[in-house]
């Protein structure tokens, strides 16, 4: 796992330093604001939450890709992204990593959320309908990155401070 982690951290410092050069490191998209994610920070906190235990994993708006990346390193991932630029990055990332996850060029607003039991989400305002969508189809574990957009109607079980990233894990069941 770790030769794998080291290719992936490789990979995507390698991407954020030209994005960097190019002022194109963090940018607004057609729903939302996309910045970079540290790959350590994710390998320690999916480490420290044991995400080999879960079945699925999606990541709710994943950008070019890194959350699914690392997360794939310990069960099945996936990644929902809307715009189409960081998509297409996603897919070139995945295919030089060579490692096993979905991505789907998707509105995730869309997306039936019920197929996973861990959604991690890195919001860039708040996010009521989708929060909405959570409650109404989704029971398992929520992580959200940051503690600037919390949730209106959820408490988090438990806060995760990583290498100076917090991070807030929500455990949900289906409201009957």
């Amino acid at each position: 796992m770790q030769e794998k982690f080291d290719m992936i951290n490789r990979e995507y410092s390698r991407r954020r330093r030209r994005l960097i050069m190019s002022h194109n490191a963090q940018r607004p998209t057609k729903v939302g604001y996309w910045a970079s994610s540290n790959p350590a920070h994710l390998f320690e906190l999916f480490r420290q939450l044991g995400l080999e235990r879960y079945k699925g994993f999606a990541d709710l708006g994943s950008g070019d890709g890194i959350v699914v990346a690392v997360a794939s390193l310990f069960t099945r991932a996936a990644g929902i992204e809307a715009d189409d630029g960081l998509h297409k990055a996603a897919l070139e990332m995945r295919g030089r990593l060579c490692l096993d996850y979905l991505l789907k060029n998707a509105d995730y607003l869309e997306e039936d959320l019920s197929a996973y039991d861990v959604i991690f989400i890195n919001p860039d305002n708040y996010f009521y309908r989708l929060e909405k969508n959570i409650v109404d189809q989704f029971k398992g574990t929520l992580i959200i990155a940051d503690n600037i957009f919390r949730p209106l109607t959820l408490n988090p079980e438990r806060q995760l401070s990583v290498k100076g990233a917090s991070f807030s894990i929500y455990g949900l069941s289906v409201k009957k």
